[in-house]
């Protein structure tokens, strides 16, 4: 291989790196608290039982989120995915842990990180439900798992919004930041 195409390697390297790190403005969604996306139905209607999945993005929090939310479906407590911040360790900065609810038909069970995100800085974090393992990890480490027991499912008490699948919050706990490269695989779970 010839010195200048070694050099083009490096610098297609280089850039791919660079691309893969963080999201880039035209990439992300800013949320400010108020606001969030609402996908539509995305969810069986309730009752439903749902399979195994993995979520992941990219989160930029600008605040202290303590208890909102990134991924969610529907309202009122029967979530069959709730990706979001858990509350915030009383004294400690910055400690924007990963939480994860999925509720089984009885009640949400719940998985939380070790480890959280700081504040304006980027860091991803993904979930999975996989048998009946709860898994959460932030940047790219395992760093909190919970047993799973029952059957997923889909089943709010509200059940027109059951099915709707919410960015950056729900109809309540608005995230505060900005999201980037989200992605979910519902009926299996790649790890």
């Amino acid at each position: 291989m010839s010195s200048s195409s070694r050099s083009r390697v490096v610098a297609l390297a280089v850039a791919l790196v660079l691309a893969l790190v963080f999201p880039s403005r035209g990439e992300v969604l800013v949320f400010s608290g108020s606001n969030h996306v609402e996908h539509g139905q995305f969810w069986p209607p309730p009752p439903a039982t749902l399979g195994d999945f993995f979520w992941e993005g990219w989160i930029r929090s600008d605040a202290d989120n303590a208890a909102n939310y990134w991924i969610s479906d529907g309202s009122g407590g029967k979530h069959a995915v709730l990706l979001g911040h858990a509350p915030a360790v009383p004294g400690v900065p910055n400690s924007n842990r990963v939480k994860l609810i999925v509720w089984n038909g009885t009640d949400g069970k719940q998985a939380e990180s070790d480890d959280g995100c700081l504040i304006g800085e980027w860091c991803h974090v993904a979930a999975s439900l996989q048998g009946t393992a709860m898994r959460v990890y932030v940047d790219g480490v395992p760093s909190g798992a919970a047993a799973f027991t029952g059957t997923r499912q889909s089943a709010s008490p509200y059940s027109d919004r059951a099915t709707v699948l919410f960015v950056g919050g729900s109809d309540h706990n608005q995230f505060r930041g900005a999201l980037g490269w989200v992605r979910g695989w519902e009926g299996y779970s790649p790890v």
